[in-house]
């Protein structure tokens, strides 16, 4: 068997894992994500989008910073994430250090 490295292989060992002692686990790429969110916008199904991301136990997000962001598209992953807050754990992989999180956001906060 093959050994994988890198952030987005230990995040799926780390879902694996999560997964194998029965936890829900979601893994999505973060331009996967926004498209799911915006047609769940479209078809009036945000709340159940919402509660359906909410549920997992853990969430994986991959590749931060592989699309820029819009005033749009940056709110709608921060609410997403702030959803999470209480609700349980999350992994976001990236290439950017968090100096260039404000470049990728355009926003400084």
């Amino acid at each position: 068997m093959a050994i994988r490295e890198g952030k987005t292989a230990l995040s799926i060992a780390w879902g694996t894992e999560a997964c194998q002692q029965g936890k829900k686990v979601l893994f999505v790429s973060i331009p996967t994500l926004l498209i799911e969110r915006k047609e769940a916008m479209n078809q009036n199904q945000i709340t159940m989008y919402k509660r359906k991301f909410e549920s997992y136990d853990l969430v994986i997000l991959d590749e931060l910073g592989y699309c820029t962001f819009d005033q749009e598209r940056g709110e709608i992953l921060f609410n997403l994430l702030s959803s999470r807050n209480v609700k349980g754990a999350m992994i976001i992989t990236s290439n950017l250090t968090f100096d260039w999180w404000n470049e990728v956001f355009k926003d400084q906060v």
